[in-house]
């Protein structure tokens, strides 16, 4: 309904042409590799964050969430290196 409503009210708006310059990102100053290892930083980051404790108290599993927040510092820095270089 509020849709609806906007468009009813700015239906002249609508009409006319739009006259903003259209910006293309067709940088290509980062390699695809590049763009990967960066969301793969990413994804490491938030799947170690929130790494929950396992019920049991052996196993590969839980070495990981001892080590998780270790994990997360080097990809912290990791990341940061990316951003900066």
């Amino acid at each position: 309904m509020i849709g609806l409503a906007m468009q009813f009210i700015f239906r002249k708006k609508a009409l006319e042409p739009v006259k903003a310059n259209i910006i293309l990102l067709d940088d290509k100053s980062r390699l695809l590799w590049q763009n990967a290892l960066s969301f793969a930083v990413l994804v490491g980051i938030l799947v170690f964050t929130n790494w929950a404790r396992p019920d049991v108290a052996a196993g590969a599993w839980f070495i990981l969430y001892t080590l998780k927040w270790w994990l997360t510092g080097v990809l912290g820095l990791g990341l940061a290196a990316i951003l900066i270089g």
